[in-house]
């Protein structure tokens, strides 16, 4: 059988990254000893992070929010230490990069050991996760100690998308891995040949080994192992839209899980469930609940041992939060899986397969389900095909699978929908007179099928749900391997395979590796025979201690290992096969040489400069930008563009030192000068206004909330202040700034511009403002002026009157003799009460209408006539027989009036003002019509 190893090669020409992607390594004798040493916010398509292994565990924690390309992703990988060390990020007394302080110490600091937020293709590769847990503590940015509490080992936080986890360890945390999409989704996730286990709280159903919630995520070749011990949290609990879950490995609660390398570590957990897959709980999924994808799931590939002592149900479907129009209502596809169930009778008296819920459907085919007991010679648990103990009403579809013969519908007497079983009259159901599938050794987990098993041949077809996209193309091989699956005729998740033994063949052969002294390198390869062959590196014909994996990484190179060959032996009973002979070449490091210096820049007051530098040297290069000698805060790349530059910034001097592992060099300075903007003279320019001194609404109402606004430019680019005066005692600042009158009258706002150098240029605005009686004065609706319709006479010097503020469709300063507006009453008003003094006239309206005449907030004399509209209102100089109106006589030369004519209905007053300014004795009078 040939394996597929999964081995990734920490230089960049293996990965196929651009020659100008930064390698940044990290460790003992490493460009850098702390993770928290990088700059993280550097990072940029196809840079790789190399995390050397080390005796010690790195107490750190760190957060990833660069964005890589499809392409180009961003790369932080472990490479095993000299003796093989793995490289452990321990979240025990773990501190936080003061760099990462812009990550919100009160949400997101101390959610997990990594967390990838607002990260785009990023691959985060043979790394082990451990310690976030009760008990632990870490520091965040600020240095404040904090205990963890429920968090995680790895944890991605949304707005994240196309994060591929590979090769990973997470173990002895509160929360394994941890998807979050809450308040924004996390997207195209992968995780592949990962080792979960011993994760969770004791006690506690709430964490798990693994919970996910996210939009799109594959889970593949992956090793479970049991919880933490007396936890009763799930081993894999999904919350997915769009949920693949293959060739996986979920391992029994007591036994020993793989180190990674080969070997195996005992361990004795337990936990609730295989797999929980519920309802969608964070808020940006909610509009995904009607997404086939949400509704759709696929589990296939995969071996299940179970022998979990605190659930009687194995695979839960549907939700669980008890809002059950969120539930997933679709289809799990659960096929080509082997289950194999370890329980006494006296643990459960029987043991369900599935949870389904609602109205969900598991379509089942060409498993295998098998129960045995938990101790030698004991009664296995009763088996049954769907846990109903709480009223679950799932459907059940089954195909061709291999049960357990006895193998009941449910776990007690409630009614769920089975299609299939022994009971069926197309009875698909595949066994045998030893009721025994046929594996090699189920009392050592081998679930292989041996010759003979009834299972070999007995698949069906696949669903139709299922094709093309989720075809079976692969299998999990113990442990964290995977291999072709050549044939779909066998059930479970291994097809039958004749065992010939065959000799080693190399496969994919190592290739010559170059890397600057001080860095190390990796040779990979890959063979395939059977049995399994083991490997040996050599170094110049002689072998490598330890290296004796399909890949290996050299210790940091000197200069001495150039021209150092490699190879690598496999073999196994049946002989040997050899790699070709590759050669590692070490450069030395070349130190930055600048080639083109920053040139000097000169700008105006308030535009930007840039400055830049060239160089070369061995890769990566550091930059960081100096301004008078001090350093410039994140001006830390080959260019520098400065902020809007003040007068106070002219002669300022820009440096740049440029770093890499062989030293520094210091640019020349730049001199930045700055001019005032007025052809190179220093004389400050006054601001210039853009746009005059405005309010809306304007007229107004006394109380109404008016907007005034002013702008204007500054050559100079000086940061200019607004002074509003509204003219009533009343003050304010800013280029926009809001005011209400409290009485009515015509004001001159003025705004004062300052450009802080003793320019000051002003701009002013009259508003017009009706007094309100009574209070409560609002927007001008049902009442509002609509059109000029009536008339306004002017007499004894007409032409001298003017209006000295505006009126709709009459601007101020407007001289006419005569001159027609009107209103416009809205609503259906039948009749009207007309009061006088408070008393009431008439009595028989709908609503109360009361008129004042006001000239300068003094009522005028006025007498009324009740009735139904249209009415009449009389006033001392003249009557008019439509709808209302007013009239007055000047009396003195240059005599300026503001008459204001007020609406008052169901106790809400509404006016307008009709501002007049007469240079000699005048008449003025209008009719108002109701439209």
């Amino acid at each position: 059988m040939m394996k597929f190893i999964h081995v990734f090669a920490a230089c960049l020409s293996a990965c196929g990254v651009s020659a100008l992607a930064a390698t940044y390594d990290v460790g003992p004798g490493q460009t850098y000893t702390r993770i928290g040493a990088i700059n993280w916010s550097n990072l940029a398509p196809g840079d790789v992070v190399n995390i050397h292994g080390q005796a010690a565990h790195y107490n750190e924690v760190f957060y990833i929010a660069s964005t890589g390309t499809s392409g180009a992703p961003i790369t932080v990988q472990g490479v095993p230490g000299p003796s093989g060390e793995p490289v452990i990020i321990d979240g025990a007394n773990a501190v936080t990069d003061s760099q990462f302080s812009w990550v919100s110490t009160q949400y997101v600091q101390g959610l997990g050991l990594v967390v990838p937020y607002h990260a785009s293709y990023i691959n985060i590769q043979n790394l082990s996760f451990t310690g976030a847990k009760i008990g632990n503590s870490f520091k965040n940015s600020s240095g404040t100690s904090n205990a963890w509490s429920g968090c995680s080992g790895l944890y991605i936080l949304g707005p994240s998308d196309h994060i591929t986890v590979h090769g990973c360890a997470i173990y002895d945390n509160d929360e394994g891995f941890f998807v979050n999409s809450n308040n924004n989704v996390s997207s195209s996730i992968t995780v592949e040949y990962c080792r979960v286990w011993g994760n969770g709280i004791a006690n506690s159903y709430l964490y798990h080994n693994w919970y996910s919630e996210s939009l799109g995520i594959t889970v593949q070749y992956n090793y479970f192992g049991p919880t933490r011990l007396n936890s009763a949290g799930s081993q894999f609990k999904s919350r997915d839209v769009g949920l693949v879950f293959r060739y996986n490995y979920l391992d029994k609660g007591n036994g020993s899980v793989p180190d990674g390398n080969g070997g195996l570590i005992s361990y004795q957990g337990n936990g609730a469930r295989k797999m929980d897959m519920v309802d969608i709980q964070a808020s940006a999924l909610m509009n995904q609940v009607s997404n086939p994808a949400y509704q759709t799931s696929y589990v296939y590939g995969n071996t299940y041992i179970n022998d979990n002592l605190q659930s009687a149900d194995c695979i839960h479907y549907g939700g669980d939060d008890g809002l059950t129009s969120n539930y997933r209502k679709g289809t799990l596809y659960f096929y080509d899986n082997t289950f194999e169930c370890i329980a006494n009778q006296s643990d459960f008296y029987t043991m369900g397969i599935f949870d389904i819920e609602t109205t969900a459907t598991v379509q089942a085919d060409n498993n295998i389900f098998y129960m045995i007991p938990r101790t030698s010679g004991g009664t296995p648990s009763g088996f049954c095909w769907m846990y109903t103990y709480n009223g679950e009403t799932g459907t059940l579809k089954l195909g061709i699978n291999y049960a357990t013969r006895g193998i009941a519908n449910c776990t007690n007497s409630n009614s769920a929908t089975i299609i299939g079983g022994f009971s069926d009259s197309n009875n698909k159901l595949v066994n045998n007179s030893a009721n025994n599938p046929g594996f090699v050794n189920p009392n050592t987990d081998n679930l292989s099928l041996a010759a003979g098993s009834v299972c070999i041949g007995a698949a069906g077809a696949l669903n139709a749900g299922v094709l093309p996209t989720y075809n079976i193309t692969t299998e999990y091989v113990k442990h964290l391997q995977s291999a072709p699956r050549t044939s779909l005729a066998d059930l479970g998740s291994e097809q039958y395979v004749s065992i010939v033994p065959t000799a080693p063949s190399i496969t994919v052969q190592p290739q010559n590796q170059s890397v600057n002294s001080g860095m190390t390198a990796t040779f990979s390869m890959a063979a395939t025979g059977n049995p399994a062959p083991t490997y040996q590196w050599q170094k110049n014909g002689v072998n490598v201690v330890g290296a004796t994996a399909t890949s290996y990484t050299t210790p940091a190179t000197t200069i001495a290992d150039n021209g150092t060959q490699f190879k690598c032996i496999a073999t196994n009973s049946q002989g040997t096969a050899t790699t070709n002979t590759v050669t590692l070449t070490v450069v030395v490091p070349a130190a930055p040489n600048i080639t083109t210096q920053p040139t000097n820049q000169t700008i105006n007051v308030g535009q930007t400069a840039s400055f830049s530098v060239v160089a070369n040297g061995t890769s990566p290069l550091s930059y960081q930008w100096q301004k008078n000698g001090v350093n410039v805060v994140g001006a830390t790349s080959a260019t520098y563009t400065t902020p809007t530059a003040l007068i106070t910034d002219n002669g300022s001097v820009f440096t740049v030192i440029i770093t890499n592992t062989a030293g520094t060099a210091t640019s020349s300075g730049a001199i930045l000068t700055v001019n005032s903007g007025n052809s190179g003279n220093t004389t400050n320019s006054a601001p210039v206004i853009t746009s005059a001194a405005a309010a809306a609404p304007n007229p107004a109402i006394v109380s109404q909330l008016i907007t005034f606004s002013a702008a204007a430019s500054d050559t100079d680019g000086d940061a200019l202040t607004y002074a509003w005066n509204f003219g009533d005692g009343s003050n304010a600042s800013g280029a926009s700034a809001t005011h209400a009158y409290a009485a009515a009258g015509t004001f001159n706002a003025t705004v004062a511009i300052d450009d802080g150098h003793n320019n000051v240029v002003s701009s002013s605005v009259a508003v017009l403002v009706a007094y309100a009686p009574g209070g409560g004065a609002t927007a001008p609706v049902p009442f509002t002026v609509k059109s000029f319709s009536g008339t306004v006479k002017y007499s004894n010097g007409a032409a001298s009157c003017a209006l000295t503020g505006a009126l709709p469709g009459v601007a101020a300063g407007f001289t006419p003799t005569n001159q027609s507006f009107g209103v416009n009453i809205n609503g259906a008003i039948t009749s009207f009460v007309l009061n006088k003094n408070g008393t009431s006239s008439n009595t028989s309206g709908l609503a109360a209408l009361k008129f004042k005449l006001l000239r300068n907030r003094k009522t005028k004399s006025t007498s009324f006539t009740g009735g139904a509209v249209p009415f009449t209102l009389k006033l001392r100089n003249g009557q008019w027989g439509a709808d209302w109106g007013f009239s007055s006589t000047l009396t003195k030369t240059n005599y300026a009036s503001t008459y204001s004519v007020y609406l008052v209905l169901n106790g809400i007053t509404y006016g307008m003002n009709i501002p007049v300014i007469c240079s000699s004795k005048a008449h003025v009078s209008a009719k108002f019509k109701k439209k």
